[in-house]
C-alpha cells in the first residue's frame, strides 16, 4: 500500500493536508484536517518545514497521522480484514455499521433495475447515473422520469426504516 500526502489550498491561504491511500489500484482520499503554509512543503520529500511552533505542532501530526495509518493497517491484515475503505473508515473514525445512504440508495434502484424492465430508462439517459445527487428542493419541472424516481426513493424510505424497526 502506499501513503500520498498533498496539500490542497483553501480560501484563507493555508493549506489543509490530505491523505491519499493507493492499494491494487484502488483509492481511497481523506483529509487530515493538519493546517500548513504551503511555503512550509516539501513536496519531493512529503513532509513540514519550519523551525516555529505552528510547522513543529503540524509536524509532530502528520508523523502521528502516518504512524496509525501503519498501525491500523498492521491490525486490519493481521485480522484478515484489510480494504482500503475499511482502512479509512478506521482512521476517520466512521463505523463499520454506519449505512451510506447513498449507496444503500443505489442498490435498491440497481436492485428494482433487475426486477423490472428498466422503469427508470428514459428516451436520452438514465436519470440516475452513479454518484449523481438531485436536488428535490431547486427543481422546478419534474419530468415524468424523475417522478418515477421519487416514487422509488419514497419505497426505499418505507422499507428502510421498517428494517431498522425490526
Amino acid at each position: 500500500m502506499k501513503t500520498l500526502i498533498y496539500p490542497r489550498k483553501s480560501t484563507d491561504g493555508m493549506s489543509v493536508l490530505y491523505c491519499r491511500l493507493v492499494h491494487t489500484g484502488r483509492r481511497e482520499t481523506f483529509s487530515t484536517s493538519i493546517k500548513i503554509d504551503t511555503k512550509n512543503w516539501n513536496h519531493a520529500k512529503q513532509v513540514i518545514t519550519g523551525s516555529t511552533a505552528e510547522p513543529k505542532r503540524a509536524k509532530l501530526s502528520l508523523e502521528r497521522l502516518k504512524g496509525r495509518i501503519q498501525r491500523e493497517e498492521d491490525k486490519l491484515r493481521f485480522e484478515g480484514n484489510f480494504s482500503l475503505r475499511k482502512l479509512k473508515n478506521v482512521l476517520i473514525g466512521r463505523d463499520d455499521d454506519t449505512v451510506m445512504f447513498l449507496e444503500e440508495f443505489e442498490n435498491f434502484i440497481k436492485l428494482q433495475k433487475s426486477r423490472q424492465s428498466d422503469p427508470l430508462r428514459s428516451r436520452e439517459s438514465d436519470p440516475l447515473r452513479p454518484r449523481k445527487v438531485i436536488h428535490l428542493d431547486r427543481v422546478k419541472v419534474i419530468h415524468p422520469d424523475r417522478v418515477k424516481v421519487i416514487h422509488l426513493f419514497i419505497t426505499f424510505l418505507h422499507k428502510h426504516r421498517r428494517g431498522l424497526a425490526s
